[in-house]
């Protein structure tokens, strides 16, 4: 199978999975939702889906209280979570950062979630 062929695949899959994730209800209540990275450009090569979520702000008790909503939809295998505010994370990047792990199939998919607004 060829490159293109595979990533189109990955794509219609990850599709399904971004569905029944249910991944933009978790992150729309705090800020817009956007897809980027290789599963925006439809070049999915790996069980990777990145997204931002973009506010006005980053609140310590609104990211606190998605990722209690997560881990309490049990919908997520791991629902990891990193203060990028108060600690500099390795990428520079200032915000909030989950990393889940969803199941699908029999494949783990894994989403890598931040959260930026212009006051982080």
């Amino acid at each position: 199978m060829n490159v293109v062929a595979s990533s189109d695949q990955l794509k219609s899959e990850a599709n399904e999975v971004v569905k029944s994730a249910k991944i933009t209800s978790f992150f729309e209540k705090i800020g817009q939702v956007v897809f980027v990275g290789s599963y925006e450009l439809n070049l999915l090569l790996r069980l990777d889906i990145d997204l931002f979520v973009k506010s006005k702000d980053c609140l310590l008790k609104a990211a606190l209280n998605t990722t209690k909503q997560l881990l309490d939809s049990k919908l997520f295998q791991t629902v990891g979570f990193a203060n990028c505010t108060d600690y500099q994370c390795p990428n520079g990047l200032s915000g909030y950062y989950w990393e889940l792990l969803y199941e699908h199939k029999g494949r783990r998919w894994k989403f890598d979630v931040w959260h930026t607004a212009e006051t982080c």
